[in-house]
């Protein structure tokens, strides 16, 4: 354990006593920031994992009825439909503060109608997985912001804990060892000095 380099005197001992008090709060409300940010993740991957279960099983869905229509209607007649789609999709970014970060807020909208096509050489396998796909891309831009809102949050939970095991590891125990080598020696002088009074009484008595 590594000392700090400080006087041995008292004024030192004040110092290092409030900066160890100034530490250990410090260390306190880090340690409440950590099991926050830990609640946060771990409510983030139960949100992240039911949601890409649910967007894994529409899209599943979605190109198992795509695929009947292709072979039903042929890959030519698919992509002539696909080609008369006028659908746009407009993802906006905003931020908002969750504890001290800046995570993102992602809002989508789709515009056009998907079913702008003529209905008589398709069929209901085709308009299905049209109709699955539609609804499932604001899914994929929310599981898109909950998966970067935990990266955001794992990566500060990570930087916390390193600096809640310095303190409580390094730091803290630093002071402490270094408050009490002073006062040893503290107390050795004051030893030292009162074995030399006493001789010196001695000598003048």
């Amino acid at each position: 354990m590594a000392l700090i380099g400080v006087n041995p005197n008292r004024m030192e001992v004040l110092r290092l006593r409030k900066r160890l008090t100034l530490c250990q709060r410090g260390h306190r409300l880090l340690k409440q920031k950590q099991d926050e940010l830990m609640r946060i993740l771990y409510r983030l991957i139960d949100e992240a994992r039911h949601l890409r279960e649910e967007v894994e099983k529409e899209l599943t869905k979605a190109f198992r009825l795509f695929l009947l229509a292709e072979s039903t209607l042929g890959e030519n007649l698919i992509k002539n439909v696909i080609s008369f789609l006028q659908v746009e999709t407009h993802i906006e970014e905003q931020e908002k503060r969750l504890l001290n970060l800046r995570v993102p807020e992602l809002s989508v909208e789709i515009e056009g109608n998907i079913y702008n096509y003529g209905f008589l050489w398709t069929n209901s396998d085709l308009d299905n997985a049209l109709s699955l796909f539609s609804e499932v891309i604001p899914e994929l831009v929310k599981l898109c912001e909950i998966e970067r809102k935990l990266l955001i949050v794992a990566d500060e939970a990570e930087k916390t804990r390193r600096r809640v095991n310095a303190l409580e590891y390094i730091l803290i125990p630093d002071i402490e060892e270094t408050m009490k080598r002073i006062v040893m020696k503290l107390e050795e002088i004051e030893r030292a000095s009162r074995v030399r009074l006493m001789k010196v009484k001695e000598i003048v008595g």
